[in-house]
C-alpha cells in the first residue's frame, strides 16, 4: 500500500517567539493544522555561555493520526529537521524516542501517536555576551497519516536570554519523558533464536525479550 498525499502544496508558516515568564518552560509559538500542532521547547528558560541544553521539536497529533520514526517501516517518511544555528553553536544528532507499531493490512509502520518530542542537544558558544539573546530556528517537514497521508511543514524560531548562570528551574516534563523513552544499548549478553520465520532477541541474564 502506498501513502496517498493530500493537499496541493506544502503549507509553511514562520512562527515568532513568545518569551516565557518566570518559572515557565521556554517554547516557541505553535503551528496548527487539523492533524498536528508543533512547537519548539527548551530544557532551560535561558542559556549560559558554553552551556549544553536540549531543544525539543514537539508534535501533538490529533486522535487517529500518526507520524513516523527514523525507520518508518514499509511506507511513510521520517520527520526532517533543518536547523539554523547562531554562530558558534553546535548541534548533535536528532534523538528519537521509541516508536509504536502500526498495522494497516499487511503493512507494518513505526511511528508516534498522541504527543512526541524529538530531541537535539546543543552547545552554545563560550563567547556569548551576557544580557544578549540566543535564537535558534528550524525548518521542519513531517508526514501525518491515517488511511491517507498528508505532508506538512513549518518554520519555528525560539529565542532565549543569555544569563551569567543556569536558572534553578525544572526541565519541562515533555523533555524528561522524551529522554526516558530513548532507546538504550543492551548492557548484558544477548540471546537470539530463529524459528517459524521469526527472529527473537533477548537478554541472557533473565531471558527477557526486547
Amino acid at each position: 500500500m502506498k501513502p496517498i498525499y493530500m493537499g496541493a502544496a506544502w503549507a509553511m508558516l514562520t512562527l515568532c517567539l513568545l518569551l516565557p515568564g518566570k518559572g515557565q518552560a521556554a517554547t516557541s509559538d505553535r503551528y496548527h493544522t487539523d492533524q498536528a500542532e508543533v512547537s519548539l521547547l527548551s530544557s532551560s528558560p535561558s542559556v549560559v555561555p558554553g552551556q549544553a541544553l536540549a531543544i525539543g521539536f514537539q508534535q501533538r497529533l490529533a486522535p487517529g493520526w500518526h507520524s513516523y520514526w527514523i525507520n518508518p517501516g514499509e511506507t511513510g517518511a521520517p520527520t526532517q529537521l533543518e536547523w539554523t544555528l547562531p554562530h558558534g553553536t553546535t548541534a548533535g544528532p536528532l534523538q528519537w524516542p521509541m516508536p509504536s507499531r502500526f498495522l494497516i493490512g499487511p503493512v507494518v509502520n513505526h511511528g508516534y501517536e498522541g504527543d512526541v518530542t524529538l530531541l537535539t542537544d546543543m552547545t552554545v558558544p563560550q563567547q556569548l555576551p551576557i544580557g544578549g539573546t540566543w535564537t535558534v530556528s528550524v525548518h521542519a517537514r513531517w508526514l501525518v497519516c491515517q488511511e491517507q497521508c498528508i505532508p506538512q511543514q513549518a518554520t519555528l524560531s525560539l529565542s532565549l536570554p543569555v544569563g551569567p548562570s543556569a536558572p534553578n528551574t525544572p526541565v519541562p516534563t515533555a523533555i524528561q519523558e522524551a529522554r526516558r523513552q530513548l532507546p538504550r544499548p543492551l548492557t548484558s549478553t544477548a540471546l537470539q533464536d530463529v524459528g517459524g520465520g521469526k527472529l527473537k532477541i533477548g537478554r541472557a541474564s533473565c531471558r527477557e525479550r526486547v
